[in-house]
């Protein structure tokens, strides 16, 4: 589930369980689905934040459970090892594991685990782990599943210098998110559309790196910067269908200066994700194939506006 906390700013938020058991068939698919997992949020969630919760039947103390790969592949915080000083415990210690009854404390290990992390544009942090099977007893007082219920609470602020827009288009085609490869203080020397019927890719050049998304077809049409002081405030964006699939048809990027360039057919669907004040057009994120299936605006402050704009 993918969670929109401010404009163009995305949680993806993940509940999972996992096979449970000891048998070498269960340790064998609980082993397979968390690679699974790790995978799929690699492809999936680049450049967002992302929260995975729920039961992961793993210990950190069993040799042959790969839970670490959630903070491996996927550099996600295990927020009850960030709890409890930083350092997860070592293989075959079986201290950690809770006791029956009710835990003491929050130092033994569950098997229902909270990780996360931010973004490039999004600082999120764990401000506390709970566990709460104290608030969820029968009226004997008794415990109501054998898992011990826990709770963690976060706080986020977004970072200074970059905002996202909305995102235009359709579900198919394969996420992309350029706003890990944002180099710092990036300044764009030229756009470039490609289009006919529709928008089939679009590129941001910069001085040492380009972002290109979609397929070579289309005509294509080049805008490049004036001076150091122009960029892309606003795009222009239509969509519509082809094939059962929801595509972008039209793309018209605009500068501050007021020069622009366009690619493919406009519809009766259409939007124009416009930058902050003093923000300019450095990435993009969307999904992508042959064609532009969904469009999304990455901005960075600029830097001769750095000094005269504000960020709340």
């Amino acid at each position: 589930m993918r969670v929109q906390i401010e404009e163009g700013v995305y949680i993806d938020m993940i509940n999972l369980h996992v096979t449970d058991g000891m048998w070498s068939d269960d340790r064998f698919a609980r082993h397979s689905q968390i690679r699974q997992l790790a995978d799929f949020i690699e492809a999936n969630s680049a450049g967002n934040a992302v929260i995975v919760f729920g039961d992961t039947s793993s210990r950190y103390t069993r040799p042959k459970d790969n839970i670490r790969l959630l903070t491996t592949q996927n550099n996600l915080t295990d927020a009850w090892v960030q709890a409890i000083g930083g350092s997860p415990p070592e293989f075959g210690i079986d201290v950690t594991k809770c006791p029956e009854g009710l835990p003491p404390d929050i130092r033994c290990e569950v098997e229902d685990k909270v990780f996360y992390r931010g973004s490039p544009i999004l600082n999120l942090n764990s401000t506390g782990f709970f566990n709460d099977t104290s608030r969820f007893l029968s009226p004997g007082g008794e415990r109501l599943t054998d898992h011990d219920p826990v709770r963690v609470e976060f706080a986020y602020t977004l970072k200074v210098g970059l905002r996202q827009s909305y995102p235009c288009g359709g579900f198919h085609g394969t996420w992309f998110n350029d706003l890990p490869s944002i180099p710092e203080s990036p300044k764009l020397s030229y756009i470039a559309l490609r289009g006919g019927s529709r928008l089939d890719g679009i590129t941001l050049g910069f001085a040492h790196q380009n972002f290109t998304h979609g397929g070579p077809g289309g005509d294509p049409y080049f805008l490049p910067m004036a001076d150091s002081g122009e960029y892309v405030e606003s795009v222009k964006l239509c969509w519509g269908k082809k094939g059962g699939h929801t595509r972008i048809f039209y793309a018209q990027a605009t500068t501050n200066r007021g020069n622009s360039v366009q690619a493919g057919k406009m519809t009766g669907d259409c939007a124009t994700p416009t930058a902050p004040r003093g923000y300019g057009v450095v990435g993009t994120y969307g999904r992508d194939g042959a064609e532009v299936d969904q469009l999304g605006f990455i901005y960075a402050q600029q830097e001769n506006d750095r000094s005269t704009v504000s960020i709340s």
